[in-house]
C-alpha cells in the first residue's frame, strides 16, 4: 500500500538540518579552545598533545553508539531514541561545564559522542535512507535529501 505524499515544510528541513549539524558543532566548537583547556586542565608542556583526545574520544563515542541506536530505532521508534540521545548530549554537555579533572572531560565527551550518535543515524543515516523511506517518495526524498544534505558543510 503507498503512503499517501507528505510535502516537507520548511520548519520540518530546518529541523532535520539542525540535527545533522550537530554533530559538526560537537568538533568545530572545541578545536578554538584547545589552548585554553590546556591552561585551564594544567597540562604539563609533555602532554599537550593529549588534548586532541578530546576530539578523539567524542569520535570513539559517536561512532560505537551509532550500530545501537540504529538497531534500537527499528524496535523502539525514531523518536524517542532521538530525544533520549538530544538529552544524553545536554546532560554529558552541562557535565563538561562543570568538572576541573581532564579525565573527566575525557569521558564526558565520549557520553557526548554516544548521545549525538541518535540524531546522526536517525536523520541522515548514511544517506538519509531511512528517514526518506518512511515518509516521502522517491522524487521528494530527492529534493528533501539535497536541502537538508547541505547542512553537513555549512
Amino acid at each position: 500500500m503507498l503512503k499517501k505524499s507528505f510535502v516537507p515544510t520548511k520548519r520540518f528541513i530546518a529541523l532535520m538540518s539542525c540535527l545533522t549539524g550537530l554533530t559538526a558543532l560537537g568538533i568545530d566548537s572545541v578545536l578554538p579552545i584547545f589552548p585554553e583547556m590546556i591552561n585551564y586542565y594544567q597540562l604539563p608542556e609533555h602532554d599537550h598533545n593529549r588534548i586532541q583526545q578530546v576530539v578523539f574520544v567524542y569520535m570513539l563515542g559517536l561512532s560505537f553508539f551509532q550500530l545501537l541506536f540504529g538497531i534500537l530505532a527499528d524496535t523502539v521508534g525514531r523518536k524517542p531514541l532521538l530525544l533520549i540521545g538530544i538529552g544524553i548530549y545536554a546532560l554529558a554537555a552541562l557535565s563538561v561545564v562543570f568538572t576541573s579533572h581532564f579525565d573527566n572531560v575525557l569521558l564526558a565527551r565520549f557520553i557526548q559522542g554516544a548521545g549525538l550518535a541518535a540524531p546522526r543515524v536517525l536523520t541522515i543515516g548514511g544517506d538519509f535512507r531511512p528517514l526518506a523511506r518512511g515518509v516521502y517518495y522517491v522524487d521528494c526524498a530527492r529534493r528533501f535529501i539535497a536541502a537538508v544534505g547541505l547542512s553537513r558543510y555549512a
